[in-house]
């Protein structure tokens, strides 16, 4: 295994940090983001427009279709300013997973009909894999797709599908042959969301975003809407599911910045006993903790998007690393955070509960903790059978 420890960022990288970061402390703040959930969806239309312009929404997209082509680096970073700034689009919906789904598996004209529209701001996608029973097996398929002349029938159930509730179009994996568990034998389909035979029962997660139960019953698909190969899903499917990783990794790694910064702030400015919190030498300490918690998280979660983006041999043991520490030290700074307001925190007023809110939701998305970490462990001991040198292996253990 190779994990290079040396990252430096492109000027490119360095302006879109930047540009990220400037934007959303100047454009997206606490107030504004509960007024777009109190609006029961989880889309700034404005925004996304400004999203767009940015060049946000083809960032990572192909450039034959007018994307920038970027890679899982550059994910990282954009998604590292919208989790400081609790930023609900459904970015990760749209352009991480369905997006890249069509870029890795479609044909050109399926390329050319749909992503223009996602890097315009003007078609929002949902990537519709996981099922009831699957847990966090990505190949556990037991929706059909039953071949009927030219066509093929959908039957199935679909479970937690991220921004179902307001995308135009619906990325679904189906099986086409095969054993439930295998990984071959799976197909992805284009699915028209409002396709008859479709319907979907959106609800709220633990962090105000938006998620759907979707049900396809005898949804008919023409050839034209067979997302690459037929049976030949896999590869694609476990492509967007490390890239949906890393971007959430960027994420956490943004709500951990947020939470410290406000519980510093808060302590700067809550008084007892007549001065003011942060000069107690108790909770100076805690605060220095908080600190460290989320230098390592920083730290691992961009060691793994760095060796993603280069496509390094220990880029799966790296990514499964640091989602499996976001879960568990990243957590836990979240909760320190929370503490270290009182009771403040659990109010839906108040920012601090909702970065505890989101980094929980990003450890149970694509693999909780302990999936993570078996993850993790199932692939150092297939390469330490191998005779391969662990010596630079990201994390020898989540503590």
């Amino acid at each position: 295994m190779s994990i290079s420890l040396q990252i430096e960022l492109s000027p490119e990288q360095s302006m879109l940090e930047d540009a990220a970061a400037r934007y959303m402390e100047k454009a997206y703040n606490f107030q504004q983001r509960q007024r777009i959930l109190a609006s029961g969806t989880e889309l700034d239309a404005d925004k996304w427009q400004d999203y767009a312009r940015m060049g946000w929404l083809g960032l990572p997209l192909p450039q034959s279709e007018g994307g920038s082509g970027g890679d899982a680096l550059d994910l990282f970073l954009l998604h590292r300013a919208f989790g400081r700034a609790l930023a609900v689009e459904p970015y990760l919906a749209t352009v991480v997973l369905g997006g890249m789904s069509i870029a890795a598996a479609g044909t050109a004209a399926q390329r050319s009909r749909i992503l223009p529209g996602v890097i315009a701001g003007q078609t929002l996608l949902a990537f519709a894999s996981a099922e009831p029973q699957s847990g966090y097996d990505l190949f556990d398929v037991q929706t059909q797709a039953l071949r009927d002349g030219d066509d093929f029938v959908l039957t199935g159930h679909k479970s937690v599908v991220l921004g179902a509730a307001s995308a135009h179009t619906l990325v679904v994996s189906a099986r086409t042959a095969g054993l439930r568990h295998g990984r071959e034998g799976i197909t992805l389909f284009v699915v028209d969301r409002t396709a008859p035979g479709v319907t979907l029962r959106p609800y709220g997660t633990i962090d105000g975003r938006r998620a759907a139960e979707v049900k396809l019953e005898n949804v008919r698909i023409g050839t034209q809407d067979i997302l690459g190969e037929l049976h030949g899903a896999a590869g694609p499917m476990e492509r967007v599911h490390t890239l949906g990783t890393v971007a959430l990794l960027g994420e956490a790694v943004g709500c951990l910045e947020g939470a410290l910064a406000c519980t510093i702030e808060y302590l700067q400015n809550r008084q007892q006993f007549g001065q003011p919190l942060a000069r107690f030498q108790a909770l100076r300490h805690r605060i220095a903790d908080l600190y460290v918690a989320k230098e390592e998280t920083r730290a691992l979660c961009l060691l793994a998007a760095h060796a993603c983006a280069h496509n390094e041999s220990g880029a799966p043991e790296a990514t499964a690393a640091a989602k499996a520490w976001v879960g568990r030290t990243g957590r836990r700074a979240a909760e320190e955070a929370v503490q270290l307001h009182g009771a403040i925190a659990i109010t839906d007023e108040y920012v601090v509960g909702h970065y505890l809110k989101r980094v929980i939701a990003i450890d149970r998305i694509f693999g909780d903790t302990g999936e993570a970490m078996d993850h993790y462990l199932d692939l150092r001991g297939a390469f330490e059978e191998s005779g391969g040198d662990t010596k630079r292996h990201a994390v020898a253990a989540v503590r």
